[in-house]
């Protein structure tokens, strides 16, 4: 049993959260950027930042927070069901 496991976290969750910190981490920079901090605005790299990878950053992220809030709030069902699958031989 690993450490994620006894704490209650499973190795997937610890993947979305790091995922999720990622995305955060990007989507602060997407913003200093879009405020002009080190930047020239004249370049397409800064629009395509700001119109499309900052926001795509910040709806992922909310997804991923919405995967994890998700998982832990139902996360008893789930370690059930894996159990159950891992116990039934395929077949």
């Amino acid at each position: 049993m690993t450490c994620a496991k006894r704490a209650g976290w499973s190795a997937r969750q610890g993947d979305h959260l790091a995922l999720g910190g990622g995305l955060l981490v990007r989507a602060e920079l997407g913003l200093a950027w879009a405020f002009g901090l080190g930047t020239d605005t004249g370049t397409p790299f800064y629009w395509l930042n700001l119109l499309l990878y900052s926001p795509l950053c910040v709806a992922l992220r909310l997804a991923t927070d919405a995967v994890l809030m998700r998982a832990s709030s139902s996360g008893s069902k789930h370690e059930v069901g894996a159990a159950r699958r891992e116990a039934v031989p395929p077949g």
